[in-house]
């Protein structure tokens, strides 16, 4: 009996609720409402230009690496992260770099190290092997105007 009582219930609830019985004109409105406060997740309404070059150290291309644009000073936005392989790099996969001044922070790794290193919580960290002044004390900086469309810019650091 008290499975009668269930089905019932249901029954009820989903005939209380039928979307049959809502004008096709409201549920529109609804999703149209919804939208906006949906978003597309990748695109945060700042404006942001591709970078690309080259990046070496010593005269040689960094095999494996990173590159940071980092805002300062009243620049808005996220940090841009992309990885430099066999001595290029380019903003694709980020979306780019916003508008504003950046100071850059490049690192270079021992490529079969990176290969090899697990990067999972708690794994060690891959070794970094460029001096402070490229990366955490680094005053490389660049500075992207609006319209730029895309920058090429490289990074030739010396020993």
């Amino acid at each position: 009996m008290m499975v009668q009582r269930k089905a019932k219930f249901f029954a009820v609830a989903r005939t209380s609720h039928d979307n049959a019985t809502q004008p096709p004109l409201i549920r529109v409105a609804l999703l149209l409402a919804l939208l906006p406060a949906l978003g597309c997740g990748y695109r945060s309404g700042l404006e942001r230009v591709h970078v690309s070059g080259k990046a070496s150290y010593g005269n040689q291309p960094i095999e494996v690496g990173q590159i940071r644009f980092v805002p300062i000073e009243s620049t808005r936005g996220p940090i841009t992260v992309e990885l430099i392989r066999d001595g290029e790099y380019e903003t694709a996969t980020s979306g780019g770099v916003p508008v504003g001044t950046h100071r850059v922070e490049l690192r270079m790794y021992d490529p079969e190290e990176y290969r090899t290193t697990p990067r999972v919580p708690g794994a060690p960290a891959i070794k970094q092997l460029l001096p402070p002044q490229f990366n955490q004390d680094s005053e490389l900086t660049i500075t992207i105007d609006s319209g730029s469309g895309s920058i090429e810019r490289d990074f030739a650091l010396e020993e």
